[in-house]
C-alpha cells in the first residue's frame, strides 16, 4: 500500500496546461511553469501532488520526503527511479541515468507505490 508523509513542497508556480491526470507523476520546471516531464530530460524536478485541472492553476510539487509515484513498468524496492516519456516512474538501470526517487515498494505498471525523493546519477 502506497503511503506519503508531509514533505517539502513547492506551490508557487502554475500549470502550463490541464495536469489533472498527472497526480503522482514526474513534473519539471520550465521557464515559467510546471509541465509533465518529457523523455529527453531524463528526470523530473519533483512529483505532482495535486490535480491542477487547467492552465494557470497552482501546482503542489513534492521536492523532498516520501511520496506516492505512478509506475510505468515493473520496479523492485530499493532501486532508484527516473521518469519515462509519459512522466511515469521506471527503474534507473543505465549507467549515468539521472534518478529522482528510491523505491520503497515494488510494483508493476500503473501501480502507485511509495518512494523517497532523492537525486543522483545511477552507476552500474
Amino acid at each position: 500500500m502506497a503511503v506519503e508523509l508531509q514533505g517539502w513542497d513547492l506551490g508557487i508556480l502554475k500549470a502550463s496546461a490541464d495536469l489533472s491526470a498527472y497526480q503522482f507523476h514526474g513534473v519539471k520546471i520550465s521557464a515559467t511553469d510546471f509541465t509533465a516531464e518529457p523523455a529527453t530530460a531524463g528526470a523530473a524536478d519533483g512529483v505532482l501532488q495535486n490535480k491542477p485541472a487547467a492552465a494557470g492553476r497552482a501546482c503542489q510539487v513534492r521536492r523532498m520526503g516520501l511520496t506516492k509515484v505512478v509506475l510505468g513498468g515493473t520496479v523492485v524496492a530499493g532501486y532508484y527511479g527516473k521518469t519515462d516519456a509519459s512522466a511515469h516512474f521506471v527503474q534507473a538501470d543505465t549507467d549515468q541515468d539521472r534518478y529522482i526517487v528510491k523505491f520503497l515498494e515494488g510494483g508493476d505498471s500503473g501501480d502507485e507505490v511509495t518512494a523517497l525523493l532523492e537525486c543522483g546519477f545511477y552507476n552500474t
